[in-house]
């Protein structure tokens, strides 16, 4: 069984002004992040692929719900030197 891999890219938001059209054709084909230096990070994403599985809205909850756990200090690090299973 095969995985999707998806490319993800990042590009600020002056080098998104400078070169739009070629950055939104890069989107048809790979993940494009856009950010902002003092503001929120935005995903490029054409329309046609919103109905996709990741933008479902209980994955969306699950991934909302997973950055207050971080924030509220509800997670563990692992330390790669040590296997997860001692």
């Amino acid at each position: 069984m095969y995985k999707t891999l998806y490319i993800i890219k990042t590009v600020t938001t002056s080098k998104f002004r400078k070169n739009q059209k070629q950055i939104l054709h890069l989107a048809e084909k790979e993940r494009i992040i856009t950010h902002r230096p003092k503001g929120k990070d935005f995903i490029l994403v054409p329309l046609d692929m919103i109905e996709n599985k990741a933008y479902d809205p209980k994955f969306v909850a699950k991934i909302l719900r997973g950055e207050k756990q971080i924030k509220e200090g509800e997670f563990i690090v692992h330390d790669s030197t040590k296997s997860i299973w001692d």
